[in-house]
């Protein structure tokens, strides 16, 4: 399903061939006093050109089910994106339609406002008389009807569903689309992807029935999360530019690898200085001479994947960008702010020590003994409440010391009621949600048994630290700071686990799957940190954690298992509703 786009199509005759290729119909729209051919008009008035942007004609030409664009702050690929969508309903390809997605509905607005409507307006002959207005047609911020095909424009916000169900959007649902298009994915939520794909079940795009085209663009945030995600599971496609010498250089990865190595410095620098000019230059990878941008190709690190394309684009592939600032920068980083750097310049994700646990962080905590399998007690536990019960055992064994003796995934709650029996617990804590009623049930049955159970509920009010309410039996708790307090736990080795084996190594990968993030209301202007899941796995071991260390805090020290282990027959495991 994907064409080669290494392969320019001849413009011998621009008028057939503005109907298969959006790149020569953005490129053939005009013509200067001397009979040159100059572009679309953008929304800025400029012409669309490929002149010193050669690395968007492929993103722009090539025809796949999925497409990602992981990138520095400008660079085209939003314009590219309206470019083939225009193009394509201007020529019957998407016949349900395209549906363009936005972080919210006032960032759709804002969007249809400054590049959409520009753009129509300022191209009569090849668009804006295909716009049809009056009668049925429509006409809004949020749809408009182009040739025989409608334009969807939609904010992605999901709203809770009812009873704690499935959250969801009414922008996302009641439509069937041919194309997609989530610009700034990494400000969406993860369930919108799935929704909005449902969306195409019936996509018939050229004739082909169950071809669809799903495209997201991002500057990247947080590692393992929106298009870094995405871009992981693509095929990595990376600019590399020709040098006349025959060496291919891509300035993204020798830059990682050697930033000094990869930037050059043009020797009249006070001339450079005087005139404006960049200071530097990237040192072609064979002979170490100034290699430009224009002359090159994109090629894939994992060629295998072919179900999804991948761009990485960043300041270095910039005409208008010196390297030599972005070196500076890179080093000496502006406020102590290298996620900017990262995530602005080089359109990489970027997560600092404070903001994501990494593996190496829990292992660290990781002594020789095994998982315990029973224990006298007290001990406490925390319970993931979802479809499957992610159980976390253990005890405090000082001033905010601690140490887990046993991670487990039960199937429902007569499992975990038996281990509640087996380790002696005394304090638990549990998800209140979504299955309310059977942690009601178990916390009755515990409760006969002389195990205090709280049901837990998140709240994001930052000033609620743990509160029980010893009558209702609830806990609640501000969630960002309970996901500090754990994150702590790990980075200052505050918690002993079992040596590493596969169980510690699914615990740690759980634990690790989670970022805090900053975010700023656009109305209020205030910031707001908050944790978001990452990665393609679940984080529910992290949450039991979280609910271990509240209900730990609520029972007295507790000495090593490996003293005081109980012989599981002694166990009663009956579970019943008292």
């Amino acid at each position: 399903m994907v064409q080669d786009a290494q392969k320019p199509l001849s413009p011998t005759d621009p008028e057939v061939l503005k109907q298969v290729s959006p790149g020569i119909w953005a490129t053939y729209q005009y013509k200067d006093k001397d009979g040159n051919p100059l572009g679309l008009k953008l929304a800025s008035g400029q012409h669309f050109s490929f002149e010193g942007r050669e690395y968007l004609k492929e993103p722009l030409e090539i025809t796949c089910c999925e497409k990602v664009a992981m990138k520095a702050t400008g660079g085209g690929f939003s314009e590219c994106a309206i470019v083939r969508t225009l193009h394509g309903m201007r020529y019957g390809r998407y016949p349900q339609g395209v549906g363009y997605y936005f972080p919210t509905d006032d960032d759709m607005q804002d969007y249809v406002k400054s590049r959409f409507n520009p753009v129509i307006a300022n191209n009569h002959a090849a668009i804006g008389k295909y716009f049809k207005t009056g009668g049925k047609a429509t006409d809004s911020a949020s749809i408009k009807r182009i040739f025989d095909s409608n334009l969807y424009m939609r904010g992605a916000t999901l709203k809770p569903g009812e009873d704690d169900g499935a959250r969801k959007s009414t922008k996302t649902s009641g439509i069937q689309l041919d194309r997609a298009v989530l610009d700034e994915v990494d400000q969406m939520e993860a369930e919108v992807i799935a929704k909005i794909r449902g969306r195409m079940a019936n996509a018939c795009v050229d004739g082909i029935k169950g071809f669809y085209e799903f495209e997201f663009i991002g500057n990247p945030s947080d590692e393992d999360r929106g298009v870094d995600l995405l871009w992981q599971g693509s095929d990595k496609r990376y600019w590399f530019r020709q040098c006349s010498c025959g060496g291919l250089t891509c300035a993204e990865i020798e830059f990682i690898n050697d930033p000094e190595k990869t930037v050059g410095f043009y020797h009249d620098r006070s001339e450079r200085e005087r005139t404006h000019q960049p200071l530097g230059y990237i040192r072609c990878v064979k002979c170490g001479k100034p290699v430009g941008t224009r002359n090159g190709k994109w090629i894939a690190e994992v060629p295998s994947v072919k179900t999804r394309i991948g761009y990485n684009w960043s300041h270095l592939t910039s005409e208008y960008q010196d390297p030599a600032r972005i070196l500076r920068d890179y080093r000496k980083p502006p406020e102590n702010n290298l996620g900017d750097v990262m995530r602005l310049d080089l359109g990489l994700a970027y997560s600092s020590q404070d903001e994501k646990l990494r593996k190496d962080n829990v292992y660290a905590c990781c002594g020789n003994q095994g998982i315990a399998e029973s224990h006298s007690g007290p001990c406490a536990m925390g319970v993931d409440n979802d479809d499957g019960k992610h159980v976390v055992i253990g005890g405090r064994t000082g001033n905010d010391r601690y140490e887990l003796f046993k991670p487990v995934r039960c199937d429902d709650f007569k499992g975990v009621y038996d281990l509640v029996r087996r380790f002696g617990v005394k304090s638990a804590v549990v998800d209140c949600r979504p299955n309310k009623d059977s942690a009601e049930q178990f916390a009755k049955a515990c409760r006969a048994i002389g195990c205090r159970v709280y049901l837990c509920e998140y709240t994001e009010s930052i000033l609620q630290d743990a509160v029980f309410n010893e009558d209702t039996g609830i806990v609640k708790v501000y969630r960002t700071g309970i996901f500090d307090a754990t994150h702590r736990l790990f980075v200052e080795n505050h918690i002993l686990l079992p040596r590493i084996c596969a169980v510690i190594k699914e615990y740690a990968l759980q634990c690790c799957n989670c970022v805090k993030s900053k975010e700023k209301n656009k109305k209020t202007g205030q910031i707001v940190f908050r944790y978001k899941k990452t990665g393609r796995e679940n984080d529910h071991y992290r949450n039991a954690t979280n609910y271990f260390l509240l209900a730990a805090k609520r029972i007295a020290r507790v000495k090593s298992p490996y003293n005081t282990l109980q012989d599981s027959k002694d166990c009663i495991t009956e579970y019943t509703i008292v």
